[in-house]
């Protein structure tokens, strides 16, 4: 299965950005800046991101140059 953009599977997933964000306990502009790739989660969070994901997001999902 190929690592897909965070933006993308945010999308796929059904949720909005606001919405996961208060899933998972961070603030908007977290999630904003993961999806556009100006910020990476902390390591704790970027593995709790790709077991939600089933495996679909990894490091380079959170890349500006991803197309997220």
């Amino acid at each position: 299965m190929d690592i897909i953009p965070f933006g993308d599977w945010l999308k796929e997933a059904g949720h909005s950005q606001n919405g996961f964000a208060k899933l998972i306990g961070v603030p908007k502009q977290s999630v904003s800046h993961w999806v556009r790739g100006k910020h990476i989660p902390a390591s704790k969070m970027l593995r709790r991101l790709i077991h939600m994901s089933e495996g679909r997001l990894g490091l380079d999902s959170f890349h500006s140059d991803h197309g997220g």
